[in-house]
C-alpha cells in the first residue's frame, strides 16, 4: 500500500512540477505527448489531503454520509493564482467531492505553507504571525447546504482578504473584506 501511495505521489509531483519538460526527461510519462493532445487541464494543480472528519475523527469513505465535513488541501501553481482560477478549481473540487455537505478546501501557492502530517496533528504552531503561509498567496473555500464562499489573499505583503460569495451570504468575518457576490452577476 505504501509503494502505491509513492508511486502515485511521484507521478502526480512528476507532473506538477514538471510541465515543461520534454517527455523523454520524465520516465514516468514517456508518451505523455498522447494524453497532452487530448486534454490537457487549464492551471496545474495537486490535492495534498483530503479527510473525512465527524468529531474531529478521520472517517472511512463508508462512513462518508455521516461525516460533519470534509476538508481539503490543495497545492496550486502560484502563476495560476487568480480569481477566475480559484472559481474553476473550486468549481472541480466541489464536483468531485460532492458528499459531504460541509466542504473546506485551503489553497496553497508554496510547499512551505503545506502542514507535514506531524505539524497537522497540532492544533497551532507558534503565532499567527509566525505562519509561514502568510508570505504567500492563499484561499480558503467552504461549501454548506445553504452557503458557498471564497476567501483569498493575492497580494500576501498586504493581506487583504477578498471575499467571493458563490451562493448564499457572505461570512461573518467578511465584513473587513472586499466582498464580490458572484451569486447576483
Amino acid at each position: 500500500m505504501k509503494q502505491m501511495s509513492a508511486l502515485s505521489f511521484v507521478v502526480q509531483l512528476c507532473l506538477f512540477a514538471a510541465p515543461s519538460l520534454p517527455d523523454a526527461d520524465c520516465p514516468i510519462r514517456p508518451n505523455w505527448h498522447h494524453v497532452k493532445d487530448q486534454f490537457r487541464s487549464e492551471f496545474r494543480y495537486i490535492i495534498v489531503k483530503n479527510r473525512l472528519r465527524s468529531g474531529g475523527s478521520p472517517l472511512s469513505e463508508k462512513e462518508i454520509d455521516e461525516a460533519e465535513r470534509r476538508v481539503v488541501d490543495v497545492l496550486l501553481d502560484e502563476r495560476a493564482f487568480t480569481e477566475y482560477t480559484l472559481k474553476k478549481l473550486f468549481q472541480l473540487i466541489s464536483k468531485r467531492f460532492p458528499r459531504p455537505d460541509y466542504l473546506e478546501v485551503s489553497v496553497h501557492t508554496s510547499l512551505e505553507q503545506v502542514f507535514t502530517p506531524e505539524e497537522d496533528d497540532i492544533d497551532v504552531i507558534g503565532g499567527v504571525d509566525e505562519l509561514p503561509g502568510l508570505r504567500y498567496s492563499w484561499a480558503y473555500f467552504r461549501r454548506d447546504k445553504n452557503n458557498e464562499f471564497i476567501r483569498y489573499v493575492d497580494d500576501p505583503a498586504t493581506q487583504r482578504i477578498k471575499v467571493i460569495v458563490l451562493k448564499g451570504k457572505a461570512p461573518p468575518t467578511a465584513e473587513r473584506a472586499t466582498v464580490e457576490n458572484s451569486s447576483e452577476k
